[in-house]
């Protein structure tokens, strides 16, 4: 389905304007663009160059939402991105936060293709709107797969970002009451604030950050400087706390909780 035809009719001006716009994300064929709903983690609307950028069928991405990525990225490179996810999502709550603006976050990884092949993908995402109940949360997510052109990349990542950007402008002037509530934006700790048992302390974040990179308890324990018994002991209140059965289950859900924070 078409990016605009998600957006409900108005009789603005620039309404056409906007949806000219979104058709020119859509059908853009050096990147894929895709409506990403925060709350839930799921994808739809993405574009037909999905298909040809990444080889696999949007339906297989659209039907596992963020465990299609979680399978694909390293894990190492996930909680990256999520960590700059969180990050950039925080800057909503702070004093002087604009919502007209695009507030970019940028967001790098590798990337398993379908024939196998390991790349290096960029992706920006922009916040639309945010409501507390979860019904019609978005963001728009623009992504390039890069290649052995520095040149050409440069200007994908150019064009992408000039019209991810138009493309917020004109959705906040055609539809200027869309919900932005910042105390209550699924973009920041609402879902901790809901979820208290889910919050992993500063230091249970750099183990499981370790964990995801393959590190053994005495590697682990060495890198952060603690003991083995204190490694452990980390690992066994994350499985708790996430009710995981296994390291790799852990690393799953954990990865999920961040990329709604």
């Amino acid at each position: 389905m078409a990016l605009k035809d998600f957006f409900s009719p108005s009789q603005h001006p620039q309404k056409k304007e906007l949806d000219d716009v979104l058709d020119q994300i859509h059908l853009h064929q050096d990147f894929f663009s895709y409506l990403a709903h925060v709350k839930s983690g799921r994808y739809s609307h993405t574009s037909p160059s999905f298909e040809t950028l990444t080889g696999y069928p949007v339906s297989i991405f659209e039907g596992e939402g963020v465990d299609f990525y979680m399978k694909r990225v390293p894990p190492e490179d996930i909680l990256n991105v999520m960590a700059k996810q969180a990050a950039t999502f925080k800057e909503a709550t702070l004093p002087g936060f604009d919502p007209e603006l695009p507030n970019f976050a940028d967001m790098q990884s590798r990337f398993q293709l379908a024939n196998g092949q390991t790349v290096f993908n960029f992706a920006l995402a922009t916040a639309f709107a945010y409501l507390p109940s979860g019904e019609f949360e978005f963001a728009l997510v623009g992504v390039y797969v890069q290649s052995e052109d520095t040149q050409r990349d440069q200007r994908v990542r150019d064009e992408m970002t000039s019209l991810l950007a138009k493309a917020k402008k004109l959705y906040r002037q055609v539809y200027p009451h869309a919900s932005f509530t910042k105390s209550n934006s699924p973009l920041t700790e609402i879902v901790f604030e809901q979820q208290p048992l889910h919050i992993l302390t500063s230091k249970e974040k750099e183990v499981l950050k370790k964990i995801a990179q393959g590190l053994s308890t005495k590697e682990i324990a060495l890198a952060l400087g603690i003991t083995n018994n204190t490694v452990e002991t980390h690992r066994k209140n994350m499985l708790q706390k996430l009710e995981a059965k296994n390291v790799a289950e852990l690393v799953k859900k954990a990865s999920k909780l961040y990329w709604l924070d």
